[in-house]
């Protein structure tokens, strides 16, 4: 999605090309009320002493309601998996897989549980204010500290969450950078996890240690590629873009949607675009800065023998390239180190990538971490005929697999 923005001519322009709350809200209801046919809740969870909530769905859960609508969304004693989706997205994307995952069962044939939610500042969920990275906001701050303030926005909101629907322990899935904030919040609060699933996570690798930060080479680069940079120094997202597009950003979505799904039915591409462009132009901008403030771009020599030859196939979406090289997005503190060392031993993770997937490009980087060469209860697993997206090119798959990761609830 590499968007760039332009500033619409008027506030009054902008508010009416933009999304809100309700508008989001219908667009989700609509997506998901077509394509779930098992009974599920909708709730914002708005947990003691917050100002802010956290959009919530829930099957299999209770059947009856308690005085208020926040009172036995879940039931804390059946075995649950927690879903969560990845960056620009939500828990609509999910509408394929919701009644697959929901005729689940766990080692000793119960139903499971499934809940899956908005990240704070993200979907429809509140958006309370997100630290930007750039040059400015760096000045008495160290990368660390960055990186760990942006991690806690999304960590510490997901465990207040939990907290208030007393949710004791549970399997925890998430998606691209839900996979990464998954991880995360499993090295925080290990013993609140059965199992954890990774899917098509970001940030697994390392850098490779050849690879130069991009600005160190923004000489090297041609202009369009150094504006980009500068875009991306200053915070500019593609959620700012697809604002700045006005009347032309909901076709531009919808191109986006056809062009990634060309084999989906009209009608659902219809329904997705619609769902992508009102969570991607809601406002404030808020969980979308997570983009640079977990993620740098880096400068990868092209080697093509070697492993990057897939990255260097990759989608727009991943990378530039120019003379110098092939430049991409790599976790500036990366996970797979991390996991390795600080999961606890008999903790299940199932790590899934697509065939096609371009966040597995860079594969032999992958496998090669201690979290899936040396760990004995990790699992990888590649679902066949899909990409980044694999739980909506291969949903029936996807499902098997996570079903496995659940078992031992």
């Amino acid at each position: 999605m590499d968007w760039f923005y332009s500033k619409p001519a008027t506030e009054t322009q902008e508010m009416r090309y933009t999304s809100s709350f309700e508008k989001l809200g219908h667009s989700e209801a609509v997506l998901l009320s077509k394509h779930i046919k098992t009974p599920f809740r909708r709730h914002l969870v708005q947990p003691k002493g917050q100002s802010w909530s956290i959009n919530t769905l829930v099957i299999n859960g209770p059947t009856s309601q308690g005085p208020d609508e926040s009172s036995n969304l879940i039931d804390p004693r059946r075995p649950t998996l927690v879903l969560t989706h990845g960056y620009g997205s939500g828990l609509g994307f999910f509408y394929a897989n919701y009644d697959h995952l929901a005729a689940m069962r766990d080692s000793l044939g119960r139903p499971v549980q499934i809940v899956a939610i908005d990240w704070l500042g993200m979907g429809r969920s509140s958006r309370p204010l997100f630290e930007k990275r750039s040059r400015s906001s760096q000045k008495g701050k160290d990368d660390e500290q960055l990186i760990a303030a942006a991690e806690d926005y999304f960590v510490d909101s997901f465990e207040t969450w939990r907290e208030e629907l007393g949710l004791e322990t549970f399997a925890l899935a998430g998606h691209s950078l839900g996979g990464y904030l998954s991880g995360c919040y499993a090295l925080k609060h290990p013993q609140r996890l059965t199992s954890l699933t990774l899917i098509s996570p970001f940030g697994l690798p390392a850098h490779p240690q050849a690879s130069v930060p991009l600005g160190e080479v923004s000489k090297q680069l041609p202009l369009a590629q150094r504006l980009f940079l500068s875009a991306w120094n200053n915070n500019f997202t593609p959620q700012w873009v697809l604002r700045g597009m006005g009347p032309y950003g909901s076709k531009f979505a919808s191109r986006v949607v056809a062009r990634r799904f060309p084999a989906m039915d009209t009608n659902d591409q219809s329904l997705i675009s619609n769902y992508l462009y009102n969570l991607s132009t809601l406002r404030p901008a808020a969980g979308e800065y997570a983009l640079n403030a977990l993620m740098e771009l880096r400068m990868v020599p092209v080697q093509p023998t070697s492993h990057y030859e897939a990255l260097e196939r990759s989608t727009s979406e991943s990378r530039r390239s120019s003379n110098a090289g092939t430049f991409g997005l790599f976790a500036r503190n990366p996970l797979g180190v991390r996991l390795g060392k600080g999961l606890p031993a008999h903790m299940p993770v199932n790590i899934l990538f697509g065939d096609n997937d371009w966040m597995f490009g860079n594969r032999n980087a992958i496998v090669s971490l201690d979290l899936i060469a040396r760990r004995k209860k990790t699992k990888l697993t590649v679902i066949d005929g899909a990409g980044h997206h694999l739980y909506l090119d291969n949903p029936g798959q996807f499902a098997d697999s996570v079903n496995a990761s659940v078992r031992s609830l």
